[in-house]
């Protein structure tokens, strides 16, 4: 298991300085009391700012959680082909965001929506994983999105409270292990929604009652 987390922290270290960030920067929406800066909203400037390896990303209208489109990565499970001395890679998708989107401290969550297909009947166990990027491009945030399911959105929200630091964050990644899957398994993943969250107000989030 040690030797796999390593080896998966190397390919999601790969290709990143090669993504380029375009278009404008964003600003943020107020929804209710929470107020969202849309990373990533997949439209066509979303798109360009991605780098695929084994893979390709492209906008799509079939699935869409916001608007009326999303970015799809395709992915063809191929063993026999890819990086060198890892044919049996690690298909992913990278960007890296612009100076003025590093600091994230003062944000709560990192909200996105991933919708699946595959030629598969079912998911691994690790179907999909994401790494967050801080200081000198090394990805020091990973996490598997095992709540994954073929033919319907999941939503997540991940708490930045998690994470080893929010100053900087320079990019992110979606990536999958080929090992996890059969050679000619066909894989479609739609994500949405790609956002920066945090409320606007203090908001009471638990609350208990003891005796006195």
């Amino acid at each position: 298991m040690r030797i796999l987390c390593v080896m998966i922290g190397l390919a999601v270290a790969v290709g990143l300085a090669s993504a380029q960030e375009v278009g404008p920067l964003p600003q943020p929406l107020r929804e209710g009391n929470m107020e969202r800066l849309v990373l990533d909203d997949g439209l066509d400037r979303d798109a360009a700012a991605w780098n695929p390896a084994e893979a390709t990303v492209a906008v799509d209208k079939q699935h869409a959680r916001r608007g009326d489109t999303a970015l799809r990565l395709h992915i063809d499970v191929n063993w026999e082909t890819g990086e060198k001395n890892y044919p049996v890679g690690w298909p992913r998708m990278n960007r890296r965001f612009a100076p003025a989107l590093h600091d994230w401290s003062g944000w709560d969550y990192l909200d996105f929506s991933i919708y699946v297909t595959s030629s598969r009947t079912n998911l691994p166990a690790t179907p999909l994983g994401v790494g967050l990027y801080g200081a000198a491009n090394k990805a020091d945030y990973n996490r598997t999105l095992s709540e994954l399911k073929l033919n319907q959105w999941t939503d997540f929200r991940l708490p930045l409270s998690l994470l080893p630091s929010l100053n900087p964050r320079t990019g992110i990644q979606f990536f999958i292990a080929e090992s996890n899957y059969r050679h000619g398994d066909v894989l479609d993943f739609w994500i949405d929604n790609l956002s920066l969250v945090r409320y606007v107000n203090p908001t009471l989030s638990a609350s208990s009652l003891g005796e006195q």
